[in-house]
């Protein structure tokens, strides 16, 4: 059905390949689209939020002892569910949390992202919405099953690195226990100001962390000029190409973690819009 010699060719080229979905992929897309994300937020969403390794320490301090005073102040203020947050310091060499995951109502949240937007932007390195679809799969409250999508992210997979050692014992068929436990599977919700800035999921070369990313686009109401576009860069021995994705529906980006091309998102520049990602990590079962 899909084109797997020229996926296989433009990943060793540059890192990246690009798939159109078929229309029954994009038919399950639709069903997970009538879900109420601000609802599913509220309920077992969180805002992630990761900052720069930009800032000095004493303005990382600054930053986080303001961030807690505003969570304190929002949630003192307005009568929904409170904002909790988890904090980890992600990256090596620092000593003060830049990973951060916040739970509370959508409203709430709304509130403390626009915040950290008009004030902290330059802080910002990467930041979403995110729910896992594991939660609402099945005959959840909102009817949706995503272990469709899941199933065809699979055979993807398995087509493109199913021939290597290493992923035979993945399983050749789709395992909800191993979707459920071990696998990043999720949907990535992005409003104003949300981007991500350019990075490298690996180191390239023999990577201990996975084979892939996999970025399936979910929006139906993507129009130019919006943001939120997926932008891509390989450049190696003096040969560069830039690679810009739309996030339409059933747009599926894959990212090689050996070839580890830069890529970034766009900033969202639309109010009252969400652009929408179903984000997975390959092989399950590796932390990422």
């Amino acid at each position: 059905m899909y084109d797997y010699p020229k996926l296989k060719k433009d990943i060793s080229n540059t890192g990246v390949g690009i798939l159109e979905l078929s229309n029954t992929t994009k038919e399950y897309i639709r069903e997970l689209n009538k879900i109420s994300l601000k609802g599913f937020i509220t309920f077992i969403g969180e805002l992630h939020l990761d900052l720069t390794d930009v800032p000095l320490p004493a303005n990382h301090r600054t930053l986080i002892s303001k961030l807690k005073e505003k969570i304190i102040d929002i949630n003192e203020t307005i009568k929904s569910k409170d904002i909790t947050y988890t904090e980890n310091i992600h990256r090596p060499n620092d000593t003060n949390p830049n990973e951060w995951y916040f739970s509370g109502s959508y409203e709430k949240l709304t509130i403390l992202r626009k915040w950290l937007v008009d004030n902290y932007k330059k802080s910002i390195y990467q930041m979403w919405y995110e729910i896992r679809l594991q939660t609402i799969k099945g005959k959840g409250p909102a009817g949706i099953d995503a272990s469709k999508i899941h199933q065809e992210l699979t055979k993807i997979y398995l087509e493109l690195y199913g021939h290597l050692e290493e992923v035979q014992n993945f399983g050749r068929e789709y395992n909800p226990e191993l979707n459920l436990n071990n696998q990043v599977f999720r949907l990535q919700v992005y409003e104003e100001g949300c981007f991500i800035t350019p990075h490298r999921d690996s180191e390239g070369g023999d990577s201990n962390e996975g084979k892939c990313s996999m970025l399936l686009y979910t929006n139906e109401d993507y129009v130019e000029g919006m943001g939120g576009e997926l932008v891509c860069t390989y450049n190696r021995v003096g040969r560069k190409k830039e690679i810009t994705v739309p996030p339409t529906i059933g747009t599926l980006a894959i990212i090689d973690f050996k070839k580890s091309p830069s890529h970034a998102v766009n900033v969202i520049k639309e109010k009252d819009w969400m652009r929408t990602t179903i984000g997975s990590w390959w092989p399950a079962g590796v932390e990422y």
